[in-house]
């Protein structure tokens, strides 16, 4: 309290709060909710070094009980305080269709005798989705990133390969959500998403929160059960049942209801940090439909999982 004091003066009165023990202290727009943590009478407040501030509220006005807050906040409010509960992958034959996001924040309130309580509220995200659309289902990003290179070029020709872009693609990181988004230069729109596990031994590992995904997957069943002959490929029929990917799912397991339409041999990714090497070493990544799966090959974990718009290919 003598912090308090020493910067907003010392010209308010401190009265006792509606909560059993605490102090309210009010100025103009903002009031502290005092707690004493040492032994003695609530009568007894001549040592204000006893005072600490447990709970702070700023609001427009001059009467914390008059202060009011919309019914309804978008998440861009919540100042990167919206947290992932649950990111749900909706596929439609071999294609990812959206993203459905499961987020939970804290609600803000302006009762000083009430804890604040956790809202929970879903946002839909899509290929082709503008800046404008990304802002207002998620807020402002953690960080924006800028590629200074595209790899891809390898596979143009010689004298395209010469041509330096003008404008650079750009990802947002919500580092909360564990999630990356891709737009293009061109459109401003998204042609990428990147969903990170924070997995140890991970290069990006405690950078991310972990992105709790549920991708479905077809599971593959051959219809002959004669396991001694050769089954070939057209001979597969799929269940109607789903195999869920999750931040969880070993790469052993993921691999057997996806190794009769998948890339079998990975593409090595090295990442390399100057000055300071990349101590992880390799990773591995598996293509499968519109996924790319990122493989910590040592532990056969999943590192990361992009999702990508075919149209966009030649691109990323």
């Amino acid at each position: 309290m003598q912090e308090v004091l020493r910067i907003f003066g010392s010209t308010k009165p401190l009265a006792p709060a509606e909560s059993d023990g605490d102090y309210q202290l009010t100025y103009r727009g903002i009031t502290f909710i005092l707690r004493r943590f040492s032994t003695g009478s609530r009568e007894s407040i001549d040592s204000k070094s006893d005072l600490l501030a447990t709970r702070l509220f700023i609001y427009l006005g001059s009467n914390l009980a008059e202060a009011k807050v919309p019914v309804e906040l978008p998440s861009a409010c919540y100042l990167q305080n919206v947290f992932l509960e649950r990111l749900e992958v909706n596929r439609s034959v071999n294609s990812t269709t959206d993203l459905t996001l499961h987020l939970v924040a804290q609600d803000l309130n302006v009762n000083p005798t009430r804890e604040p309580q956790i809202r929970r509220f879903t946002r839909s995200l899509t290929f082709g989705d503008s800046v404008q659309d990304v802002l207002s289902a998620l807020g402002s990003p953690s960080r924006v990133f800028y590629k200074t290179e595209d790899k891809m070029k390898i596979h143009l020709p010689q004298s395209h390969r010469l041509v330096q872009p003008r404008k650079s693609d750009y990802f947002f990181n919500y580092f909360p959500l564990g999630l990356d988004i891709l737009f293009d230069a061109q459109t401003h729109e998204v042609m990428k998403f990147v969903l990170h596990t924070n997995q140890p031994g991970e290069y990006t590992f405690n950078t991310y929160y972990r992105c709790l995904f549920e991708i479905p997957i077809p599971i593959v069943k051959s219809s002959k059960e004669n396991t001694n002959s050769e089954i070939d490929e057209t001979d597969n029929v799929l269940n109607e049942t789903k195999y869920l990917v999750t931040p969880f799912s070993k790469w052993s397991d993921v691999r057997q209801h996806l190794i009769s339409s998948m890339d079998t041999e990975p593409v090595v990714i090295y990442r390399e940090s100057k000055p300071q090497q990349n101590p992880f070493g390799p990773t591995h990544a598996y293509g499968y439909q519109d996924i790319i799966f990122e493989i910590i090959p040592t532990s056969e974990c999943i590192a990361s999982v992009t999702l990508y718009t075919p149209i966009h290919l030649s691109k990323t």
